[in-house]
């Protein structure tokens, strides 16, 4: 049997100096490669490797070592072994760690685990505040909860069904729902609102959430807080994880369109520098609107020089606007048609190439359809199987989709969209 090798990744990541390193190996006899990511970024970097590998080398054996990243991300880990990825290895145990289970206590009985479901008690939030979603991996069950801690928000998107006139739930109540999520195996939360950090608390969240055994822990915001030092620091000695930043556009014009308010822009590009100087994970979300569509390429290159000033990567999300029921007049003003979003969006996922920023993939169902890119499938990039990405009582399939060869890794359209604009853009793979 050969020998695996293990595989250091770049850094700064790039596929010419990884498939230099594969190169390297193979004169050297390896066959078989190794690859242990220690973080989200570097498991999305062995995707692309892998990806590209099967065309440079295609006699290469590339397995991925398991590890927290992957037992927190199942999504990756599936991305993975659709790239390619021959086999996912567990992980060395230390001898020293290879004990054996205690011993059941006499009469000690087994109880089972509570159901993981959103709370209803009056001692937690409600399900207007607080989502959750539990998946299968390999390793056993991810639990993972979104905790929306204000209705609040410093900008105006008309896209965001997030907006409601509501008092911010008291800090007590939102520690008896960590606590309860807690109690039933929570991995990753997340803190959203409207503008979570329009809560002045929101470092003391962040410590509860790690008190009470979040192994990750993100923040979903529109930057412009992050611009402060007085607000940004506290959330990073607080130890957030991962900050999740909306940007749609690359001018304060622009941006002002569609936030509707005047100066966020620099605001939320100095809170996005900031997230780049730290130690925290950086994805931006950029919502595609019919007014933002044409400037797609030139906010990519934006964030790409971002990237690039900073030395190091961050992950890029391009995301379909979600359906706002009360008020669909509005949503036919913003909403993108499909067969309009192609070239921008193709052009933009072009330009990522070889560059420190990587494309979050479709593997949300808050993506557009896989046929959105139809023609390039090398532009699709992170998937996974629809049954992984939740509930697809909001989405619906066309005939053509029957025919698609990624029919089994995309939710399909939103239902809201094929009512107002019907199905005849959608373009099978």
């Amino acid at each position: 049997m050969a020998s695996i090798h293990p595989m250091n990744l770049p850094r700064p990541f790039s596929i010419e100096k990884a498939l230099a390193q594969i190169a390297t190996a193979q004169a050297e006899g390896k066959t078989d490669l190794l690859l242990v990511p220690q973080t989200p970024r570097e498991a999305l970097d062995c995707v692309r490797l892998i990806q590209a590998a099967k065309e440079t080398a295609p006699a290469l054996r590339i397995d991925v070592q398991d590890g927290p990243v992957l037992s927190a991300h199942p999504k990756l880990r599936q991305a993975l072994v659709l790239a390619g990825c021959r086999a996912i290895l567990p992980a060395p145990t230390p001898s020293a760690q290879r004990t054996k289970p205690a011993a059941p206590r006499p009469n000690e009985k087994k109880t089972a685990q509570p159901a993981f479901s959103t709370p209803t008690a009056p001692d937690r939030l409600s399900s207007d505040y607080i989502m959750v979603n539990e998946v299968t991996t390999p390793n056993g069950r991810l639990r993972e909860a979104e905790i929306r801690v204000t209705y609040r928000c410093n900008e105006a998107c008309p896209f965001c069904w997030a907006r409601r006139e509501s008092q911010d739930p008291p800090l007590a109540l939102i520690e008896n729902t960590i606590r309860w999520l807690a109690e039933r195996g929570l991995h990753i939360l997340s803190f959203s609102g409207g503008e979570p950090t329009l809560r002045d608390d929101l470092p003391d969240l962040l410590r509860l959430a790690r008190k009470h055994g979040a192994l990750s822990t993100m923040l979903l915001t529109n930057g412009m807080r992050l611009a402060d030092p007085r607000v940004f620091d506290p959330l990073v000695e607080a130890r957030l994880d991962h900050v999740f930043l909306s940007l749609h556009a690359h001018n304060e014009d622009l941006n002002a369109e569609i936030t509707g308010v005047r100066g966020a822009f620099d605001k939320t590009l100095a809170g996005l520098r900031n997230v780049l100087r730290s130690p925290l994970w950086l994805s931006v979300n950029v919502v595609m609107t019919r007014q933002n569509l044409a400037a797609l390429p030139d906010l990519t290159r934006l964030l790409i020089a971002e990237a690039q000033e900073a030395g190091r990567g961050l992950s890029l999300m391009f995301s379909f606007p979600a359906p706002i029921e009360e008020n669909r007049a509005a949503h036919r003003l913003f909403l993108p048609r499909l067969s309009a979003l192609r070239r921008p969006l193709i052009e933009s996922l072009d330009l990522l190439k070889g560059s420190l920023v990587r494309h979050h993939g479709f593997a949300t169902n808050c993506a557009p359809p896989l046929c959105s890119v139809a023609g390039r499938p090398d532009l699709i990039g992170l998937a996974a199987p629809a049954e992984l990405l939740g509930s697809s009582d909001d989405f619906v399939k066309a005939r053509a989709c029957a025919h698609c060869s990624y029919r089994d890794l995309c939710m399909g359209l939103r239902k809201a969209y094929a009512e107002t604009f019907g199905t005849d853009e959608l373009e099978p793979f």
